[in-house]
């Protein structure tokens, strides 16, 4: 008697990526609505030529993906016209300016 080969996940594998893919599904939720991800921020250094992060793009050329707010960069994070660290940048926007090594 030869037996069928089963079609689809077997119990033990929904069991192994249903959180995976739960997390996935509930991380994309919550930053998408991250009131963080709304703040631009300029690179203050005296040399650059106005380099502006914005959270909803990234930063291709340091692997940042798209969606990722300002203070969850790395530290070794740099602005990419001028090589300035994380700390010379500000926040914009609504009138209000501050410098990250200020206030967060």
């Amino acid at each position: 008697m030869t037996h069928a080969p089963k079609r689809g996940l077997q119990r033990r594998q929904v069991l192994t990526f249903a959180p995976i893919a739960f997390g996935l599904l509930a991380t994309g939720k919550a930053k998408a609505d991250d009131p963080r991800l709304d703040q631009l921020w300029r690179c203050g250094a005296s040399e650059c030529p106005g380099y502006v992060y914005d959270p909803r793009q990234g930063e291709w050329t340091q692997d940042i993906p798209a969606n990722t707010a300002f203070h969850d960069l790395p530290a070794d994070f740099w602005c990419p016209e001028c090589g300035a660290g994380k700390i010379e940048f500000f926040r914009v926007g609504d009138g209000v300016q501050w410098r990250t090594g200020l206030r967060d």
